[in-house]
This record gives C-alpha cells, structure tokens and sequence, in this order.
C-alpha cells in the first residue's frame, strides 16, 4: 500500500518534469542557438567588410554594437590586427607580423578616423557573451548540466585581401 502511493508520487513529479521543465529547457536551448547563429552571421559580415575593404570605421563597429545588443546579452568584443612587417637581416628578407589589438584599433576609429589595414595582413575578431543565456540561468537553477562560462564564442577573420598597401 506504501509502495503503490510511492509509485504514484514518483510518477506525478516525473511526470511534471516530463510535461514542464523538459520543453522549457528544450526552447531556451532553441532561443540560444538562434542568438548564437545570428551573432555569428554577424561576426562573419563584420569581419569579411573589413578584409574586403581593407578599412574600419565608427559605423561599421556602432552597426556590430547595435546588432549584439538587440539579442539582450552582454559581450566581450576582441578585435586582433597582424600587420605584416618585413626586415633585412644579412642580405635575408624575413617577414613578420605586429600585433595590433582592441584597445589600438577602437581608440585610432574614435580620433582619427577608419583604421585602415594592408593586403596580406591579417583580421580577427572574437566575440564571448559574458552574461547568462537563459538556458544557462535555467539549468543553474536545476542544477544540470556543467555551466559553461560562455554560451557564445564566435572568432572569424583571415588574411586582408584589398587594403592600402
């Protein structure tokens, strides 16, 4: 008589996991995936405009800004610039590259105006959100699954294929 009012007990919250907290789960992990695919569609753009155009400016950055706030999330934005060096060393030519990052790039586009990189640099961008998704806050709060520190993290970029050089 126990065990049957056990068994029925047990079958009610299974079946309230089953019926609630399984599709909640299933459709935050659902919005996660559709924030992820659109950050990352955007990163690639924003990256392929520079490598094609060789050049940076404030509205191609406020455009990157915009579109990652509208997802409702938090983002670390690193920005990476390997320009290409050449030295002479004893009759030898090496090639070489400096590094050129965030901080450089962001302040050069707000006082002087588009940053501008060379054919046969290279441009990288990486984007981590750095709030919690709602899938994340969600199986905290359960207490399954291991929480990851991003959700989201996304690097796109390449070599410059027309720049000023």
């Amino acid at each position: 008589m126990i065990e049957d009012s056990l068994w029925k007990i047990f079958g009610i919250i299974l079946g309230v996991i089953l019926i609630f907290v399984v599709p909640t789960v299933y459709s935050y992990q659902r919005q996660d995936d559709i924030v992820y695919n659109l950050i990352m569609t955007e990163t690639n753009e924003f990256s392929q405009k520079i490598r094609e155009s060789g050049k940076m400016n404030r509205q191609m950055l406020d455009e990157l800004n915009q579109v990652l706030q509208t997802s409702g999330l938090t983002y670390e934005i690193e920005l990476e610039h390997q320009q290409k060096r050449f030295s002479e060393d004893e009759g030898f030519m090496e090639v070489y590259y400096d590094g050129v990052y965030t901080d450089q790039i962001v302040e050069w586009v707000e006082t002087q105006g588009p940053y501008r990189l060379n054919s046969g640099d290279f441009f990288y961008v990486r984007i981590r959100n750095t709030s919690k998704t709602k899938s994340q806050s969600f199986r905290n709060i359960l207490g399954i699954g291991g929480m990851k520190n991003s959700e989201i993290y996304i690097v796109s970029g390449g070599i410059v294929r027309y720049g000023n050089g």
